[in-house]
C-alpha cells in the first residue's frame, strides 16, 4: 500500500466510536489514555490550544476505500512555531501496511492544504513512551530525529526544509 490516498475528515461521533474500538489495552497505555477516551483527550488538548497565541487543533480520521483506517490528533502550539502530533492510531485491519507512514507524510507535506492549518510552524514534534517501538520506528523512518528525553517521553523533532516538504519517508 505505498503512496496510498487517504481521504481525511474531522472526527464525528460515529468515527469517534470506531476509533475507540481500535484501541487495545496496549494502545491505550502507549497513547496515555488509560483513564480517558480518544474524545476526552482531544477535548482537553483543544481546550489548552484555544488559549495559546496562534494555537490550532485538529482531530481527524483517514479513510482508505471508504473504510476508516487511521486517526490523528495534532495541533499548532508555542506561538505557532511547532506542529505537535499528539496521537496516531491505525485501525488493526490496516496495521503494518504503511498507513501510519502515509498519514505522517500527509501531515508533514500537506498539513496546510489537507487539514486547513495556518502554516506558521517550522518544526514538527511527536512524543512517545520509550517502550513504544512501533512509534519510535515510524518517526525515525519519516525523518524525525530523537532530540530529547523529557523524563517520561522520547521527543522526536522534524525540522522543515525551505520548501516545507519531508525529504524522505523510508
Amino acid at each position: 500500500m505505498q503512496n496510498m490516498n487517504i481521504n481525511w475528515k474531522n472526527i464525528d461521533k460515529k468515527s469517534q466510536n470506531e476509533v475507540e474500538s481500535w484501541l487495545s489495552e496496549a494502545d491505550r497505555q502507549n497513547l496515555c489514555m488509560q483513564s480517558k477516551n480518544w474524545q476526552e483527550t482531544a477535548e482537553d488538548i483543544s481546550f489548552c490550544l484555544k488559549n495559546m497565541k496562534n494555537g490550532q487543533f485538529r482531530n481527524v480520521v483517514g479513510y482508505i476505500n471508504n473504510q476508516p483506517a487511521v486517526a490523528l490528533m495534532f495541533g499548532v502550539e508555542h506561538s505557532g512555531e511547532v506542529l505537535n502530533l499528539y496521537n496516531i492510531i491505525v485501525n488493526p485491519q490496516f496495521r503494518y501496511k504503511g498507513v501510519g507512514k502515509q498519514a505522517v507524510k500527509d501531515l508533514i507535506n500537506n498539513g496546510d492544504k489537507i487539514f486547513n492549518l495556518n502554516k506558521t510552524y517550522k518544526e514538527i514534534k511527536a512524543s512517545t513512551l520509550p517502550m513504544n517501538h512501533i512509534s519510535k520506528k515510524l518517526f525515525s523512518t519519516c525523518g524525525f530525529s530523537s532530540c530529547s528525553f523529557d523524563g517520561e517521553y522520547l521527543v522526536f523533532t522534524k525540522y522543515l526544509s525551505q520548501n516545507n516538504q519531508i525529504e524522505f519517508c523510508k
